[in-house]
């Protein structure tokens, strides 16, 4: 009977313990008033008008109307011939229609 009360009396303690830490580093650690927000994602302007997406990361390039067209993490936009000119091809070696 000793033991079981003796345990018990350790579990209370415990709990008690917990919930005191619990309360003091809820106090401390209160969130500021201005919530952070993430900052939406990048989104690529000035395509169109005969230019292509440059993937930067893969060194392609993708026509407009195409599935990535402007939409891969890195990149940029620039004309068909310029995007040659800097060692870039065309996605499955295919160009651009005119």
């Amino acid at each position: 009977m000793k033991k079981t009360r003796m345990r018990s009396l350790v579990i209370v303690i415990g709990i008690l313990c917990a919930a005191a830490t619990w309360a003091q580093t809820a106090t401390t650690t209160a969130p500021t008033a201005k919530a952070s927000v993430a900052a939406p994602a990048k989104i690529a302007t000035a395509g169109g008008a005969g230019k292509v997406w440059v993937n930067s990361s893969s060194k392609t390039y993708h026509c407009e109307g195409s599935k990535f067209y402007g939409k891969t993490k890195s990149g940029e936009y620039m004309s068909e011939a310029e995007a040659k000119a800097k060692g870039n091809h065309p996605v499955k070696g295919q160009a651009c229609a005119k």
